[in-house]
């Protein structure tokens, strides 16, 4: 991670979205799918993924999170 690199101890993803569709198909059927990269593919889920480098990250002291608004939470 680049953040981590520059010395960032605070990281906030933004706009992080694993249930598929696009912000502007609100309406759609789409809408309500789980993304593929939130599905678990070759052994590990995007989901699974930032968990897990939240973790790495946390044995650092650098705390990795979601902003309030994303549909995603890491907290």
């Amino acid at each position: 991670i680049i953040a981590r690199l520059m010395g960032y101890k605070n990281i906030i993803l933004c706009g992080v979205d694993l249930s598929g569709g696009y912000f502007y198909d609100s309406g759609s059927p789409s809408g309500n799918k789980i993304h593929n990269t939130a599905i678990e593919k070759n052994g590990i889920s995007m989901k699974d993924a930032l968990f897990r480098l939240k973790s790495i990250l946390l044995e650092e002291g650098i705390i990795l999170d979601t902003h309030e608004t994303c549909k995603f939470k890491l907290s």
